[in-house]
């Protein structure tokens, strides 16, 4: 871990400046640079809110979010690489990180674990009384948590640091994943015992906005955290606690990804701040190759990093409307048609969020956990009513073997291209290696695709081990 703040004298970002002139949530502020406070940052609710504010802002318009799922995506069987980006993706299509190329997910997480890390610190001990003090720790828990648990899930063994004190912090080695992620239910079920079953703004206020963590938020969170661990009674629980006390619904596939939409739990909203250059969800451009004003659909397609592969269209059972509102056919003069991910739609600003939680992974989280636990009508239920919105007939698998399989369908239909869900399936359920064993087979545009058990954890790069003696690199690397 790379970090060269080198102590808690902090100083207030560009976030907190433009959040003290009037904006009341993170929307209108640009992301913050490698800013932490200063120690009268602490001293009201208004000047506190800035610093969750800052963190939401960098988590909604810049790294670790953006790309994640395009590049997890292709180091699976979800995507096929595109001919004109194989030089910018080709060592995620074969499989072939280094540490001299590693993904940057390692530090682009950790600066925000250091800076929810110090906001725990200043709300702690400033001796100023905070109204809305336990709606902040409660989000900042639960965005440890958030990173904590991709940082686990990526990379396996990860260090944990929950202070921001520097000296401490580059000395830390990694921890065993197990301890990872006690550490995340901990701060999670933290997270759940601070936020308000309502949602509310930077000033505590009740709002429709899902822009913040509430209390069902971090009952979503840790259900996931729990459905990865195999808990399946507590994963269970915390689901149908979110099912049952939250006014979210499987809404038409239409309105999914709107903003604030009944089918989110948590969403990230793009920057509105008027001088930004974007101003909408990236997913559009990042499928799409980043096109500023093309017509040609053909130069688009050129430009765009991936498409569908074979097997990810496979999927899709005929009369699927996911497919047929979430997937973009590009037909080429050579009447080649490739098929776009298109779950975000438009370059309008506000229109859309992007979708950190939703409430179809509980659904299927619940069938999951009574399947595990041998509910078998209750889990084929729950599967129905994710297949019914799509528009599909309902299945009626009997053993327990069927019903885990057609769950993995579902969800690979229905998250396909978001929240990096395919890889951390196949990982959990104890099938990346027969899976990438077979896909490797297929990804012969750009010389030899391999796999190997260890490529299930990612590599860190030697810049972050040479900045930590006790820093060790991801076995196999």
């Amino acid at each position: 871990m790379k970090f060269n703040i080198k102590n808690i004298k902090l100083f207030l970002s560009l976030g907190v400046v433009f959040c003290l002139s009037g904006c009341d949530d993170y929307l209108d502020i640009p992301a913050p640079s490698d800013a932490f406070y200063e120690e009268n940052t602490f001293v009201n609710d208004a000047t506190t809110a800035t610093t969750i504010n800052g963190v939401l802002a960098q988590l909604s318009v810049n790294y670790p979010f953006t790309n994640l799922s395009l590049y997890t995506g292709l180091y699976t069987d979800e995507f096929t690489l595109n001919v004109n980006n194989a030089l910018t993706y080709q060592r995620y299509y074969n499989n072939d990180l280094n540490s001299n190329n590693a993904p940057s997910a390692w530090s682009d997480f950790y600066p925000i674990v250091y800076r929810v890390n110090a906001i725990m610190e200043g709300i702690n001990t400033t001796n100023e009384t905070l109204s809305n003090k336990d709606q902040y720790l409660g989000e900042a828990y639960f965005l440890r948590g958030l990173c904590f648990y991709y940082l686990t899930t990526l990379y396996g063994d990860i260090a944990l640091p929950t202070t921001s004190d520097y000296q401490v912090n580059n000395k830390l080695s990694r921890a065993p994943q197990q301890e990872a992620f006690q550490q995340i239910i901990a701060d999670l079920e933290m997270a759940e015992s601070l936020l308000s079953e309502n949602y509310v703004t930077s000033d505590g206020l009740e709002t429709s906005s899902q822009a913040r963590p509430n209390k069902t938020a971090a009952q979503a969170l840790l259900a996931r955290v729990l459905l990865y661990n195999q808990d399946w009674e507590k994963a269970l629980e915390k689901s149908e606690a979110v099912i049952n006390g939250t006014q979210q619904s499987l809404v038409g596939l239409n309105q999914v990804f709107k903003t604030d939409s009944e089918a989110m739990i948590w969403e990230l909203m793009p920057n509105n701040n008027p001088d930004s250059y974007m101003r909408y969800v990236p997913d559009y451009n990042i499928y799409f190759g980043w096109n500023y004003g093309f017509s040609s659909i053909e130069i688009e397609f050129a430009n765009a990093p991936v498409y569908l592969s074979e097997s990810q269209l496979s999927v899709f059972e005929e009369g699927d409307q996911r497919f047929e509102n979430w997937v973009s056919p590009v037909e080429l003069n050579d009447s080649t048609t490739y098929y776009l991910p298109y779950k975000y739609q438009t370059q309008t600003a506000g229109e859309e969020a992007s979708a950190i939680l939703r409430i179809a992974e509980q659904y299927l989280i619940i069938a999951e956990a009574n399947a595990e636990l041998g509910n078998l009508g209750e889990a084929v239920a729950k599967i129905n009513a994710v297949r019914n919105r799509a528009d599909l007939p309902a299945i009626n698998p009997t053993s327990k073997e069927e019903i885990l399989a057609a769950i993995l369908k579902e969800r690979r239909a229905e998250f396909f291209g978001e929240g990096s869900f395919r890889f951390l399936d196949l990982k959990r359920t104890n099938k990346l290696d027969v899976i990438m064993n077979q896909a490797v087979q297929q990804k012969t545009e750009f010389g030899e695709a391999t796999w190997e058990s260890y490529k299930q954890f990612w590599p860190i790069s030697y810049s972050e081990i040479n900045a930590n003696p006790n820093l060790e690199q991801t076995p196999g690397y």
